[in-house]
């Protein structure tokens, strides 16, 4: 199960209560970006039972992923109880979600400075970003992250992201948990 299906099957996953969660993968009208669809059809798509493609008159799709398969439950839930899940699933989904009581109002912190990047696999994943994001960037949601030095320092996702020359904002709720971030890929950097 390669890096990209842990991604959207951990969401999926830690969920609480189970949800009917459609993973929605956009992609550009340009062929070269055709790599996104190959690589969601090829990694990610087998494993979901319902997948629906949407096709538009500019060349542009867009994917829905629902309902992972049983097989997908089974062997994700062996690589979380033998710790073999990627180290970059492991550092963003680091909890089950807790569901927010309120709604959440974050104030917006802008994560800057020198990053390794400390993931062998990061530029195929960056990559499969980059053709996703519509110039809008790329939100995410972190389970389990406080805001604190540590994470800022020892966050594969976040060094990562750094190190790529890319910007990262993390919105920060009253109980100093992130609630969400956002990703903004340049593109052309390597």
């Amino acid at each position: 199960m390669t890096l990209s299906a842990q991604w959207f099957l951990t969401q999926e996953f830690l969920y609480r209560p189970p949800t009917s969660v459609m993973h929605q993968l956009f992609g550009r009208p340009e062929p070269n970006h055709q790599s996104i669809w190959e690589q969601a059809i090829a990694e990610i798509a087998p494993w979901f039972d319902r997948i629906l493609e949407y096709r538009f008159s500019n060349g542009s799709r867009n994917m829905v992923l629902q309902n992972p398969t049983a097989n997908a439950r089974a062997l994700w839930t062996s690589l979380n109880q033998n710790n073999q899940l990627h180290p970059l699933v492991t550092d963003v989904f680091r909890e089950e979600n807790k569901p927010l009581n309120s709604p959440c109002h974050p104030r917006w912190v802008s994560v800057q400075g020198n990053g390794d990047e400390m993931v062998s696999d990061w530029s195929t994943f960056r990559s499969f970003w980059s053709a996703a994001d519509l110039e809008g960037g790329i939100f995410f949601t972190s389970f389990g992250w406080t805001f604190n030095e540590e994470l800022l320092n020892q966050s594969l996702f976040l060094q990562s992201i750094i190190s790529s020359g890319d910007e990262v904002y993390l919105g920060i709720g009253d109980d100093n948990h992130i609630r969400i971030g956002l990703w903004h890929i340049h593109p052309g950097i390597e």
